[in-house]
């Protein structure tokens, strides 16, 4: 017997969307209005109708992704509207080439009424619709498809956020998840929420649905608090979750991410079972800007991405994410990352780094072969350039130096790393990350043993804050900012001038410029001879400045050197020692003794 089965309701654009994105939604011509029902009218002019397509971003189907991973049959567009209106369907293939499938006029002029419109059967990479009438109403739109009962697999979802002194973000995130289950996502009893409170600074207050749950936890950081959450929802036996949903807690979750990921898991087909669910980012402050999905670790520790920034509003740019395109060696970062409920017991829990580099370890860890992205389940983040600091450096650097000792063949890379990041902090005069590198290594070395003692994280805090610079207003230097498309490109004899000096370290004082910024994509061009350099910690006009120091320059690495020689010489047994306990440090029993609020 079959059953039809909703894939994705359409997403409108909300009440509150800046004009900017409402391409993520719909194109429109002539009046196109969203109501704050959510209903969808459109009123022509003489001259012609007015129109809205949806092949878009967050409302195209990415038929190619889901006949790859599921069962799926063939697929109708249901709508709910009042009026007169004529829909066409169209088939897109890869190379952006758009076909007229079928076209219908529908009439519901005194009520609304629902229509089922199936997709022809083609090989496109997206299906899509586009909608035109003078005067009509679209009150709902939606892909369904009919597959046999026995195909379509129980799906409960367990959700870990992990939160620490951001009520508000937590709250916000909180109340989306409880509309999308309003708006149908997902029946209530298929899903469980647990926000994992390291900063113990919340109330149940923050739960506004009976099948939410606040956890108190220690600030163990990012690792630590995923860990508890994982713990929590394994230990609910009464729940019996099929799949584990890990999401940063200062994420925006935007309306029909979560319809999305339970249909695509309800579907899944057998051999992909295992796979991953992951979510893309897209930037906090431009949200039509994509600025991850799809990344890979090429075989070592660091997470490239195969596709960059990208502006979706145009669907030519953004038809490569719709595409089946696998990628070796694919990892997922925990803005949002659906895992099987049973990794955690395969594979242990997330490793004690605190934070950074732990959810790349536990993706290597765990070598899950298949990470599933799909047009519309995504977030918002803040960009990562505003989060760089020192201190956030310390425990990269410590993380990727334990990462060296767990797996040795990955020492080169690393280290070569660390090398090219010291270099940049000397041509952008970044004294203090010296610090951060030699205070890293001197954790290393005190050895896996220290995360038994009683406030180890508060001492990381305390450590790894005086390494930050102090912020300042830099409204005063707002007239040497430039754009990243302004900052030239060094040619070859100022790259040798930039080698040879190091960026003007040995060069008269006269010899450089006032003030540069540096960027996000660290445009050597920019900072060329400059003695002055600014780089913003956010939107709200403060940041770090620095400025030229060859005697904090040769003090800084005066000082680490004698603790890299010392780095050396203890590698080797400390590293054992990592490797004797990887096992005990990332079980259940050592994350329920070590992970909690008491």
């Amino acid at each position: 017997m079959k059953a039809e089965t909703t894939l994705y309701d359409i997403i409108l654009p909300p009440e509150d969307a800046e004009p900017e994105t409402h391409d993520l939604y719909l194109r429109s011509r002539g009046e196109v209005l969203v109501d704050s029902a959510a209903a969808l009218h459109m009123r022509g002019s003489d001259d012609s109708a007015a129109w809205a397509a949806f092949d878009t971003y967050v409302n195209a189907f990415a038929q190619d992704r889901w006949k790859t991973y599921t069962r799926l049959g063939t697929v109708a567009l249901k709508v709910r509207l009042r009026g007169s209106c004529r829909i066409s369907l169209y088939a897109v293939d890869a190379h952006n080439r758009e076909s007229l499938t079928a076209s219908h006029q529908v009439e519901a002029r005194t009520e609304a009424q629902e229509f089922v419109l199936p997709f022809p059967d083609t090989d496109a990479v997206l299906l899509t619709w586009s909608l035109a009438g003078e005067d009509c109403a679209l009150f709902s739109a939606s892909y369904v498809t009919e597959v046999p009962v026995e195909f379509v697999n129980p799906v409960r979802l367990g959700v870990v956020i992990c939160t620490f002194r951001r009520e508000r973000n937590a709250r916000a995130l909180m109340a989306a998840l409880a509309r999308s289950v309003d708006a149908g996502a997902c029946a209530e009893d298929d899903l469980r929420v647990f926000l994992v409170d390291n900063g113990r600074t919340m109330d149940d207050s923050v739960c506004v649905r009976p099948w939410m749950k606040l956890v108190p936890n220690r600030n163990a950081g990012g690792s630590g608090g995923f860990a508890r959450g994982m713990l929590e929802v394994l230990d609910n036996t009464g729940f019996q979750a099929t799949h584990l949903l890990l999401m940063d807690d200062d994420i925006e979750l935007p309306d029909g991410a979560l319809q999305k990921t339970f249909s695509l898991l309800r579907l899944l087909r057998p051999e992909y079972a295992s796979a991953c669910i992951g979510g893309a980012m897209f930037d906090l402050r431009q949200k039509y800007m994509h600025y991850a999905s799809v990344e890979t670790t090429s075989g070592i520790f660091f997470a490239h991405r195969t596709f960059g920034d990208i502006d979706v509003r145009c669907r030519e740019d953004f038809l490569p994410l719709a595409m089946d395109g696998r990628c070796p060696r694919q990892y997922q970062a925990w803005w949002y990352c659906v895992y099987p409920s049973d990794i955690p017991a395969r594979y242990g829990l997330p490793y004690p780094f605190f934070f950074q580099q732990d959810d790349i370890e536990y993706f290597i860890r765990s070598e899950l072969k298949y990470v599933i992205h799909l047009n519309g389940i995504f977030v918002w983040h803040e960009s990562f350039h505003l989060k760089e600091t020192n201190a956030k450096n310390v425990y990269t650097y410590k993380n990727f130096l334990i990462f060296t000792a767990l797996r040795p063949s990955m020492r080169l890379p690393i280290y070569a790393r660390i090398a090219r990041d010291m270099l940049f902090s000397i041509l952008s005069f970044n004294y203090k990350n010296f610090m951060a590198l030699r205070m890293a290594a001197n954790i290393f070395l005190e050895g896996p043993e220290q995360m038994r003692r009683e406030n180890i994280y508060e001492e990381l805090l305390e450590k790894a804050k005086l390494c930050d610079d102090e912020l300042v207003d830099l409204s005063e230097y707002a007239r040497f900012r430039t754009t990243d498309t302004d900052q030239p490109k060094l040619s070859s004899w100022r790259k040798a001038v930039m080698a040879l000096t190091l960026n003007g370290h040995f060069l008269p004082d006269f010899c450089l410029g006032e003030c540069a910024w540096v960027s996000r994509n660290r445009q050597l061009g920019a900072i060329f001879l400059k003695k002055t350099l600014c780089h913003a910690a956010d939107s709200s006009g403060y940041g770090t400045v620095r400025r030229i120091s060859i005697k904090a320059l040769f003090r800084e690495i005066r000082l680490l050197v004698p603790v890299l020689a010392g780095l050396v010489r203890r590698k080797a047994a400390v590293g054992k020692r990592y490797r004797d306990m990887y096992a005990e440090m990332t079980s259940a029993e050592w994350a329920r003794e070590h992970l909690s609020a008491d």
